[in-house]
């Protein structure tokens, strides 16, 4: 539990849902944290994936972050608890708007995204910088599909991981997010 006070006085009440029980500050900070590990992980694989981790912490280190407050306030005003364990599970949410933001702007062949490259023209500058052989377009393009798929990956990493007991975000009926049986 945290010590915020979930709903402040109209005196000093934030304009945003999202800015309220401090929640745009502990979701930036569960994904932070949880981005910070992956990109550890990344290092001990291979130092040559620090473009995939920094491509991964310019996309998801910013953003209006509303579908987590959407989750939080339904999760508050069906009378639960705040918890860091829930903020943390609903910041997942932020890595399933990703991956489906980086495949759409692949799609669409969009060239930014927020004022910046669209993750597949960002590895396509990047191979044209490094003068490597073969079609940039198809790599960056190659490149944004792999990473909103890391992305959907880690969404469930991080929800499995956030502390909550599985009852509380399996579906009804649900026994496994596994696809198959073991």
């Amino acid at each position: 539990m945290t010590d915020v006070d979930p709903v402040p006085s109209a005196e000093h009440a934030p304009s945003s849902p999202v800015d309220r029980a401090d929640l745009r500050r502990r979701i930036d900070r569960a994904l932070a944290d949880f981005l910070a590990g992956r990109r550890a992980w990344m290092s001990d694989v291979d130092p040559a994936l620090h473009p995939v981790a920094d491509a991964l912490d310019a996309f998801l280190l910013r953003g209006k972050r509303l579908r987590p407050a959407f989750g939080y306030w339904g999760y508050r005003g069906a009378g639960a608890p705040d918890s860091d364990q829930v903020v943390t599970g609903l910041a997942a949410l932020e890595l399933v708007q990703a991956s489906a933001l980086i495949h759409d702007d692949l799609m669409d062949r969009s060239d930014t995204r927020r004022g910046e490259p669209a993750v597949h023209r960002r590895f396509a500058g990047q191979h044209r910088a490094a003068g490597w052989q073969g079609n940039p377009d198809g790599y960056g393009d190659s490149a944004a599909i792999l990473l909103g798929d890391l992305c959907l990956v880690w969404s469930d990493e991080l929800l499995h991981r956030c502390g909550l007991a599985p009852r509380w975000w399996r579906g009804p009926g649900r026994t496994s997010t596994r696809c198959a049986p073991r």
